[in-house]
């Protein structure tokens, strides 16, 4: 997982790509960046459903053939970070 870092004024950005087509949730690609930027375990944050349907999100852009991409983005707080994640599989986190 390739991660780019912004730091703004307003705070910190961090960019990472999340692949549809492989073995690993979306949901857990996300618990597992916040847990490393935010220097805690995974084990130690809260459940993410109690923030968003993670079976929701899990599926929302995945497709059947690569023809058939929903394009879109779903936004959402989750253990002090906004997290926005785009159908091309783009995750931002920011610092809240």
């Amino acid at each position: 997982m390739g991660v780019a870092r912004t730091d703004n004024f307003d705070g910190t950005t961090y960019q990472l790509s999340h692949q549809w087509e492989g073995n690993t949730e979306v949901s857990e690609t996300i618990r597992g960046a916040v847990a490393e930027y935010a220097g805690v375990s995974f084990e130690s944050l809260p459940p993410m459903d109690e923030r968003i349907n993670t079976d929701a999100l899990d599926s929302l852009f995945e497709t059947k053939s690569a023809n058939t991409a929903t394009p879109g983005c779903v936004t959402f707080s989750y253990y002090g970070y906004t997290v926005v994640v785009q159908s091309t599989g783009q995750i931002f986190l920011r610092e809240t």
